[in-house]
């Protein structure tokens, strides 16, 4: 933490993610990604990334203008990384581990770029591209998500909140624990729509390495208060047995 520029002031998370994989040297990273293109008969690499710094994805001005919904799927944003600028982009290899970092300006010809708060889709299984070989043919690998991170307000200012999957042994099932400052985790059901118009970060495991940990201990979760249709609700105290079962599902070393 010593050498973290930020020390006293606010810090970008995806920035912050990059400088603490840097430094403890985590294993289970390796998020190189390369972007080729065919010349002739020679596949040049044109541009790539470290391996500690996350992806990231924009979104596409065609889908937004284009589509009849009203958000956008992480996948579609993906698809449109790995296609942009007429090459091919993807992984060099499959990671256990994958961050990826949504991009939320949107650069509108000579106007300054704006933030944009379109609902990103985010919620169950991805198929990441990543390279088969040292030519062009890419293949996908399926990826679970573990967590996300919504950013509200501007790059220098707001407040951060993370969302962290649970295994939903519930009913109805429980499936997030919101995360914020100064209070217990709340149990979710689904992703709120603040939260969809605001994520710029998510985590993801390689689903062949996810270990998915059934909770055995007789002992129950605290009961939820007030059984609702509504996104959120509070537990009376911390939800530690939800908070064990995401302990226990993270991937092993």
């Amino acid at each position: 933490m010593q050498t973290w520029p930020h020390q006293h002031e606010q810090g970008d998370p995806v920035e912050f993610i990059s400088h603490v994989l840097r430094g403890m040297r985590f294993e289970g990273f390796d998020m190189t990604w390369e972007r080729r293109v065919q010349i002739n008969d020679t596949v040049r690499v044109m541009d790539q990334s470290a391996a500690d710094r996350p992806l990231t994805v924009q979104f596409d001005l065609m889908d937004i203008e284009t589509s009849p919904l009203d958000y956008t799927s992480l996948q579609t944003m993906l698809n449109s990384w790995s296609s942009q600028y007429g090459m091919h982009t993807a992984l060099k290899a499959r990671t256990p581990l994958l961050c990826i970092h949504v991009d939320r300006y949107i650069n509108q010809g000579s106007e300054a770029a704006v933030k944009s708060e379109r609902p990103i889709h985010f919620w169950g299984a991805i198929d990441v591209p990543f390279f088969a070989d040292d030519e062009l043919q890419i293949e996908t690998a399926e990826y679970q998500i573990l967590a996300a991170v919504s950013h509200s307000g501007m790059d220098s200012a707001g407040h951060c909140r993370a969302l962290l999957t649970t295994w939903p042994t519930e009913q109805p099932p429980i499936s997030f624990l919101l995360i914020d400052d100064d209070q217990p985790p709340r149990r979710l059901r689904a992703e709120p729509e603040w939260f969809k118009r605001d994520v710029m970060c998510l985590w993801f495991c390689h689903s062949d390495y996810l270990d998915l940990f059934h909770m055995t201990d007789p002992l129950q979760p605290d009961p939820i208060e007030g059984s609702s249709t509504s996104d959120s609700e509070d537990a009376t105290d911390p939800d530690r047995m939800s908070l064990l079962r995401l302990l226990a599902s993270m991937p092993k070393p």
